[in-house]
C-alpha cells in the first residue's frame, strides 16, 4: 500500500540533506530506519506514515535548535572519512 506524504516535509528533507552535506545513508542511520525506506519516501515511490512524522520530528527539531545543524555536520563529515 502507498502513503501519499505532503511534499513539505519531503522538500524540507531535501533542503535539509544539501545544506547540511549529510547523505540519506547517514541520516538513516541517525533517525535509525532503512536507508531504502529513506530513498523510497525522497523519491516519492513509497512510505510509511510513522517514517514522515518522523522526519518531520527531527526537522522540527532543528528549527526549534538551530545550532543542532552545527552539531550534525562534523558527525556526519566524520562518517565518511
Amino acid at each position: 500500500m502507498v502513503t501519499i506524504f505532503p511534499m513539505q516535509i519531503i522538500e524540507r528533507t531535501k533542503r535539509f540533506l544539501t545544506e547540511s552535506g549529510m547523505t540519506q545513508m547517514q541520516l538513516a542511520k541517525h533517525l535509525g530506519i532503512g536507508f531504502t525506506s529513506l530513498n523510497r519516501l525522497l523519491n516519492g515511490k513509497a512510505g510509511k506514515a510513522s517514517l514522515a512524522l518522523k522526519l518531520d520530528a527531527f526537522l522540527d527539531g532543528l528549527d526549534f535548535y538551530p545550532t543542532a545543524k552545527e552539531q550534525i555536520k562534523p558527525s556526519a563529515r566524520k562518517e565518511e572519512e
